[in-house]
């Protein structure tokens, strides 16, 4: 079901009933250059943690499934292998868009990151919400089981992170390569507990060869 929906962004609850996946051993996350390079890890900017999940388990294919039908694809060449990250007390990561600047996409890229699937596995903490500073919260109080509505409204809306519930925006201003504005978002530092996320990016084709 769907609990918080905008334009661009669609806030969807339930579904997944089982949480656990098997993973490749964990990675510190790393931040992308102005340039579209990864490969710095900055705690500071990002404190977390990245493995690769078992695409063959039958929770990976699920989400994999219903991520690639929000947005209608059917090419596995249009998905990012999918990231499970892991953020542990302390764990952040700052306000920042999914895409890239629009030159980069053009020129480094082979296209851009058109929409973000972000699916809570695990969510036993306090804090760690995910953060749009840009969005309207919604102000009625039936949205409070979703939203933390405990923050001040020019704060934007944070999604509180409830294991099984997902969160789906598109990255770009429609029919365009240019990063949406209102799209910027942060994961909120966890204040006890662990929270494990996992990601999946569906892209824009390359033009030359679309």
């Amino acid at each position: 079901s769907t609990g918080v929906v905008y334009p661009e962004l669609c806030h969807c609850t339930g579904g997944l009933k089982s949480h656990k996946t098997s993973v490749s051993s964990f990675k510190p996350s790393e931040i992308w250059s102005n340039d579209g390079n990864e490969g710095k890890v900055v705690k500071e900017v990002r404190d977390s943690n990245w493995a690769s999940p078992n695409t063959s388990e039958p929770i990976v294919q699920t989400i994999r499934a219903r991520a690639k039908s929000f947005q209608g694809f059917d090419n596995a060449g249009d998905v990012e292998p999918l990231k499970v990250l892991k953020y542990e007390i302390g764990g952040h990561y700052n306000h920042h868009h999914d895409s890239f600047p629009e030159e980069v996409a053009k020129h480094s890229m082979q296209g851009n990151r058109l929409s973000t699937f972000f699916v809570y596995l695990a969510a036993n903490c306090t804090g760690g919400g995910t953060n749009f500073p840009d969005l309207k919260r919604p102000r009625g109080v039936e949205w409070c089981e979703f939203i933390d509505c405990e923050e001040p409204m020019e704060k934007g809306v944070s999604f509180k992170p409830i294991a099984g519930n997902a969160i789906y925006w598109y990255n770009l201003i429609p029919h365009s390569e240019t990063p949406h504005p209102a799209l910027r978002h942060a994961g909120m530092p966890v204040i006890s507990g662990k929270k494990i996320g996992l990601n999946m990016w569906t892209w824009t084709p390359d033009p030359e060869i679309a």
